[in-house]
């Protein structure tokens, strides 16, 4: 009896047992497996504005770059920016005269446009090598600066002495021309066969120059003393060839000397006469002038004028 209790005991056990290890089954459905998270979207960059925003161009010029004292000179300054310009400015470590004022920097407003420029008429009285800085600042507060300019200034140019004028004439061409008189040139000034030449009427003359007549002398007029009344010529600048182009001097006036008289004339018993020449200037080809008459002169042996 006592051992069929014991295998009772053992096919409950073995009941239970078996109970406890078998699958175990539900009418619920499973769970659907968990929606993936997306992505996390990227991080949004807070962008300063001076990482696109480029800083302004700037290019500047002084014009010229050597100047001297008291002298006027320019100084230019251009900028670029895609968004504005601000301002110019420059500074400098002296005072520099701008329309008369003493300045050593200025400021010019450029109204946000995006391209800018000004330029300054400047001056001074030192001498010396004069550095500018320069800068442009854009809509953004950007500022492009520490570009530099030189001006060099030498001291004042030295006042240049006036030369005496030139004489514009050929000595020995047959023509007392302006500026020749018989002490410079007596092979073309003989004495006595010039008339119409006045000392101290302000013309240089044939007959007259620097030496015995200078306050006539002072401008030669290299046409006077060709006979024709050149334009730009006239009785106050040469009398020799103008004398006779208001008028003149009738054949009827009285005179005292040749030097009374008109253009080809002579003073002859008180009277003024008409003639044909009175210089060798006044006969034209190979002739030269002899008692108020043009008479030939003559080829020599190898065909040159013997006059």
């Amino acid at each position: 009896m006592k051992s069929k209790n014991i295998f009772l005991c053992l096919v409950v056990i073995v009941f239970i047992f078996s109970l406890s290890c078998a699958p175990q089954y539900t009418d619920t459905l499973p769970s659907p497996p968990p929606t993936p998270s997306p992505p996390p979207s990227p991080p949004i960059n807070d962008v300063p504005p001076s990482a696109t925003d480029a800083y302004p161009t700037v290019s500047t010029t002084i014009s010229p770059s050597t100047i001297f004292l008291w002298e006027d000179f320019i100084l230019m300054i251009s900028a670029e920016d895609d968004r504005g310009i601000k301002s110019l400015s420059w500074k400098a470590s002296v005072n520099f005269a701008d329309e008369n004022e003493p300045v050593s920097t200025d400021i010019f407003a450029c109204d946000l446009q995006k391209t800018c420029s000004n330029s300054w008429n400047l001056s001074t009285d030192e001498e010396g090598t004069y550095t500018f800085i320069i800068s442009a600042v854009d809509s953004s507060g950007q500022e492009t600066g520490n570009i530099r300019a030189e001006v060099v200034v030498y001291p004042a140019r030295a006042q240049e002495e006036e030369t005496p004028p030139t004489a514009y004439f050929t000595c020995g061409n047959g023509v007392c021309e302006g500026g020749e008189s018989y002490q410079s040139c007596s092979n073309d000034c003989v004495p006595g066969s010039i008339i119409g030449t006045n000392p101290g009427n302000g013309a240089c003359e044939p007959g007259e120059d620097a030496d015995n007549a200078p306050n006539d002398c002072t401008v030669i007029n290299k046409q006077c003393g060709n006979n024709i009344c050149d334009e730009g010529e006239d009785r106050s600048n040469c009398y020799y060839d103008c004398q006779n182009s208001e008028g003149g001097t009738e054949d009827s006036s009285s005179c005292s000397s040749n030097s009374a008289c008109g253009y080809r004339q002579r003073c002859e018993k008180g009277t003024c006469v008409s003639v044909e020449c009175t210089s060798d200037s006044q006969c034209t080809g190979c002739r030269r002038c002899s008692s108020y008459e043009c008479v030939n002169c003559g080829y020599g042996v190898e065909g040159y004028c013997t006059c």
